[in-house]
């Protein structure tokens, strides 16, 4: 039974791991067509309408059964934690349908790029503080010590 458990383990961190991989590359090339306004303005609202689709994903999966289930279940005593971090979500989606609104007008102005950078940063700097405590959370009910590194998790813990 061990050998299966740090199987699961090990593949729930290797999922977690590519998953937070694909967020943090596409925070980074909006980010920098952002800040360079280089690109087409049509191509970069099409990749934050995508991105917003994955962070859906992502949400849904912990929110499902997923990723931080596979925390509580071994370990209950971080249950209350894990709530409140999916209570995040709320106000996490609310700045994520902002954005989302302002990728849909996608109006070409410099206003409108202002407005799209400054809502885009303050939800990725929300994301990351909150993803690291998801990992502190995985690595404090145990199950990143049976896989790689805990400093592996591309939005390591601060």
């Amino acid at each position: 039974m061990t050998r299966l458990t740090t199987t699961r383990e090990h593949n729930f961190f290797e999922q977690m791991k590519c998953e937070q991989n694909n967020l943090v590359g596409c925070i980074s090339r909006i980010r920098h067509a952002l800040s360079t306004g280089q690109g087409e303005i049509p191509e970069l609202c099409q990749t934050i309408l995508r991105f917003s689709e994955l962070i859906e994903n992502h949400f849904a999966r912990e929110e499902n059964g997923g990723y931080l289930r596979d925390v509580t279940d071994p370990a209950p005593e971080l249950a209350a934690r894990a709530t409140e971090l999916l209570g995040e979500h709320t106000a996490l989606r609310g700045a994520l349908q902002t954005i989302r609104q302002l990728a849909q007008n996608c109006d070409r102005s410099d206003a409108w790029r202002q407005d799209l950078g400054r809502e885009f940063e303050r939800f990725a700097q929300q994301l990351m503080i909150h993803e690291a405590r998801e990992d502190d959370l995985m690595i404090e009910g145990g199950l990143a010590h049976q896989g790689p590194a805990a400093a592996d998790l591309p939005i390591s813990p601060k």
